[in-house]
């Protein structure tokens, strides 16, 4: 009688090793890290396109206001200067003269120019918050009623007044005529994500958000103009800040800024833009006839009418 070979005995796994296990989880959290990835790539893509299409709009605004009275509105109507950035004084400005070209006519309509920006006369409208002046990506940082876009008041850091060499400064309306370097080389509009209130009267996004007087996208003061005398997303400073500083470019976008000029072309800006090309570009007659480098081209608008240089308040 023949003996059947014996059967070798397998032992089935329990599950995987721990090595398999190590290397398994490694590769869930590569695949994750690339998904968190392209949606945060997504998210910055359609902020992107958020925030140029208000500047569209912004541009198609201020077109619009330039056409029918000669000149862009001032930057800032007060009976003196220089402009503290402090809730004290008329104010009224830039952003509030053009609410109609936003589609904003029912608010626009709701000022009454009589009084400051400040007065109980205007609170409902200075704690509202407009839609077309806020980044979706800077906005985050700011007060629920503030501006992320700002008019350009000078080439260098200095306060608020009539001797400003940018486009949007005190009491005085420019024109397209103004822009001596011509309306592609001088800049009308920048983002900004800072307000620099923190220290002094605005402790938290929150308390901003429902403190009357808070300096929001009607106030003339550096809460809706800067200058180019900084690098863009240059730190605030860390001492107290002086209430004639008006600061400079900024926004939460990756490594940049869109900055915007008065021919309505506006490009994304790197935080290592040269100082000096940005000071150029600020200024109304600076000498800039280059094409500015280091950006990357988005859109452009078309040049505005050049009709003279008139004496009306952002208001009228």
């Amino acid at each position: 009688m023949t003996q059947k070979p014996a059967r070798p005995c397998i032992v089935a796994r329990a599950g995987f090793s721990f090595i398999e296990l190590i290397v398994l989880l490694l590769i869930l959290v590569v695949v994750l890290a690339l998904v968190m990835m392209r949606v945060g790539t997504s998210r910055e893509a359609s902020r992107r396109i958020d925030c140029e299409s208000n500047l569209r709009a912004l541009f198609v605004a201020l077109e619009s206001y330039s056409l029918r009275y000669g000149h862009f509105p001032a930057g800032t109507i007060n009976a003196t200067g220089p402009i503290r950035s402090e809730p004290q004084g008329y104010h009224q400005n830039w952003a509030s003269a053009i609410l109609p070209g936003l589609e904003q006519q029912a608010l626009y309509e709701q000022i009454d120019f009589d009084y400051g920006v400040y007065a109980p006369e205007n609170r409902a409208v200075t704690m509202t918050g407009v839609p077309g002046f806020q980044c979706p990506a800077s906005i985050t940082t700011l007060a629920a009623n503030a501006s992320t876009y700002a008019g350009v008041s000078s080439s260098t850091e200095r306060p608020i007044d009539v001797d400003g060499n940018g486009m949007m400064i005190l009491n005085r309306p420019l024109g397209p005529r103004d822009a001596a370097d011509g309306l592609s080389y001088v800049l009308i509009v920048a983002e900004k994500a800072q307000d620099f209130g923190g220290r002094a009267s605005l402790p938290s996004r929150a308390a901003a958000a429902v403190t009357p007087g808070a300096l929001s996208w009607n106030s003339g003061t550096r809460a809706s103009l800067r200058t180019a005398g900084h690098r863009i997303n240059a730190p605030p400073p860390d001492a107290e800040i002086d209430p004639l500083f008006v600061g400079g470019f900024s926004s939460n976008h990756a490594g940049g800024a869109y900055l915007m000029t008065a021919a309505g072309e506006f490009n994304f800006f790197s935080a290592q833009t040269d100082l000096e090309l940005l000071r150029q570009l600020a200024g109304r007659s600076e000498g800039v006839s280059a094409e500015p480098p280091d950006v990357e081209p988005d859109s452009s608008g078309t040049e505005t009418s050049d009709d003279g240089n008139g004496q009306d308040s952002p208001a009228r």
